[in-house]
């Protein structure tokens, strides 16, 4: 992908609706197309150059098909705008903002950025995480003065679980029921390899996955104490505060529902803090099979689970 300074020179670049299909066509297929529908390799370009046709299944496909973009009525030119603005921005862009930017409508907008942010989910496959993992517990929502006076007092806040290797600076994300044991448990044991060393706080559900199975080392943030020798909590804390902070002054507030979409936008950034810009690109559109329907997004959610991380 060429290297763009800026989102008018991205723009002026992919002025066309086919320099984007074409673009995808590398990316994708990498300019050799397959029929989504069969896999075949054996097909033939309309003279629009958009649509496809399979010779052994006969039917028609475009390289959307198949992908996040599949039935979008935004131009792809918009979209190619939209992923700029995402991975380039270090906390994020709101849909009402990105209305404005691409001049879409703000539902469209917001539907489109939570189409961006499946793709980028990546909690897939992943290997354990080695060497030295920091880990800890975090709780997002309003603050009680900030409540109206009949829900003071809730619990309403949702509860985040994260952990990040120090060497790699790879962090991990997900939404949890609570931050006991027996939820953190199966969550840790999944992503941090036997033999890494943990750093955590003094919350006491760490200790008895602890004790037995991984070599561990505590801050007793109860008495003051945030660090001892290399001993602490200081990166993940440090990526809380930049979620935090991004939702407080990009996206105002998130709710509960949502809040693991928007844990997988800033993960992804982060992970990928070092590379450029088109890099993020690239890989959020490889990313980007599969589909979210409207009504997927919008239905009511499930317990969270630790099946995510």
């Amino acid at each position: 992908m060429k290297n763009f300074n800026s989102i008018l020179e991205l723009a002026k670049y992919y002025d066309t609706d086919l320099k984007c299909r074409k673009y995808f066509e590398q990316i994708f297929w990498n300019n050799k197309p397959v029929c989504p529908h069969c896999g075949n390799e054996e097909v033939c370009r309309y003279k629009d150059g958009k649509r496809f046709a399979c010779k052994t299944c006969k039917k028609q496909f475009t390289v959307t098909v198949g992908t996040i973009f599949q039935g979008s009525h935004v131009p792809l030119q918009k979209w190619m705008m939209a992923m700029y603005l995402l991975c380039y921005h270090s906390k994020g862009i709101s849909s009402l903002q990105l209305s404005k930017d691409i001049d879409i409508t703000q539902k469209s907008a917001w539907y489109m950025a939570h189409r961006l942010r499946y793709a980028i989910r990546s909690h897939s496959f992943l290997a354990p995480l080695e060497k030295t993992i920091e880990m800890d517990e975090t709780y997002v929502g309003g603050k009680e003065k900030n409540k109206h006076k009949s829900k003071r007092g809730l619990k309403e806040k949702t509860v985040v679980f994260g952990m990040v290797e120090r060497e790699t600076g790879e962090v991990r994300t997900q939404v949890v029921k609570d931050a006991k044991t027996f939820t953190l448990a199966p969550i840790i044991f999944k992503n941090a390899h036997r033999e890494a060393v943990i750093m955590t706080d003094d919350a006491y559900s760490y200790l008895p996955i602890m004790r037995h199975h991984y070599l561990h080392f505590a801050v007793n943030h109860s008495a003051g104490e945030y660090v001892r020798g290399k001993i602490h909590t200081n990166t993940i804390e440090g990526f809380w505060s930049h979620f935090k902070r991004g939702i407080l002054g990009i996206y105002h507030q998130i709710s509960p529902k949502h809040t693991d979409k928007y844990l997988d936008e800033y993960e992804f950034r982060y992970n990928r803090q070092k590379v450029s810009g088109q890099m993020r690109m690239n890989r959020l559109i490889e990313q980007s099979s599969g589909y979210l329907s409207y009504k997927q997004l919008i239905q009511k959610p499930s317990n969270p689970s630790t099946d995510n991380l």
